[in-house]
């Protein structure tokens, strides 16, 4: 198991900047060290882009509305471009009977659409494979490493 890295050095191709990452990104850092991926840095200028073990990774995150649903944007300033973008890592937070650990759901790019909606009941029965699916995010960066090294 990997063990989170005690700097928060952002690395960059000019410099080595020291940043200070938002919270929800150190967390959402700390459990992809956690769940066994190896190098995670923030990707310079973009706040919701990681680099993860050679992939790229969205990151969206939503709080649930008075309805008890997420809404999440994929497009950006209204157009959607997911080019770059190897994955998506969808932080919902405040799931129904855990207030204090967030869902995290992995998409494939590009997804083709400009945003979701997620419900109780559509992360149970139709994004349920989803859920936490750390082997396809592993399976893209692979791809990526392998692609990098061809």
């Amino acid at each position: 198991m990997a063990v989170p890295h005690k700097s928060l050095a952002v690395k960059s191709t000019k410099s080595t900047i020291t940043s200070k990452i938002p919270p929800a990104l150190a967390a959402i850092r700390g459990r992809l060290y956690y769940e066994g991926f190896k190098r995670v840095e923030l990707l310079p200028g973009r706040a919701t882009e990681l680099i993860v073990d050679g992939a790229r990774v969205g990151i969206k995150i939503a709080s649930p509305n008075s309805k008890g649903q997420w809404y999440v944007n994929i497009a950006r300033h209204g157009e959607l471009n997911e080019r770059g973008i190897d994955a998506y890592l969808i932080v919902l937070q405040k799931p129904p009977g855990n207030s204090f650990k967030s869902l995290m759901l992995i998409f494939k790019a590009p997804v083709g659409r400009v945003g979701y909606q997620f419900s109780f009941y559509s992360i149970t029965r139709l994004y349920a494979a989803h859920v936490e699916d750390w082997p396809t995010l592993k399976a893209i960066c692979k791809e990526k490493s392998a692609a990098k090294t061809a």
